[in-house]
């Protein structure tokens, strides 16, 4: 008996491993441009459904940011081709069509 309250009260004090969070806003965009530039749709479709309110959350300063990039093209086609891919994903998958709605789309 007392060896299962020791083992017990040993259990209380291990370290456990921390939960992984969801991702933070940066960490969300480079998961989301990265799937949208390999042209993985699944894969991008899983990432807006599960992260949809974060993604809501941080659209405004993405969306912003490429009107920062507008003085350089070639930079600016490529960001705004990765919006365009997460707003068509949120439009397709979701039904949400704010995305692209606020994108100008």
């Amino acid at each position: 008996m007392l060896r299962y309250f020791h083992e017990w009260l040993g259990s209380l004090f291990k370290r456990k491993p921390a939960a992984e969070g969801p991702p933070g806003p940066d960490r969300l965009k480079s998961l989301l441009f990265d799937s949208v530039a390999r042209g993985q749709k699944a894969e991008t479709a899983a990432l807006c459904r599960q992260h949809h309110e974060a993604i809501w959350g941080c659209w405004p300063g993405w969306v912003f940011f490429l009107m920062q990039l507008q003085s350089q093209p070639d930079k600016a086609k490529e960001y705004a081709t990765s919006l365009r891919g997460i707003a068509d994903a949120m439009a397709e998958e979701m039904g949400d069509k704010r995305f692209l709605n606020a994108f100008g789309g």
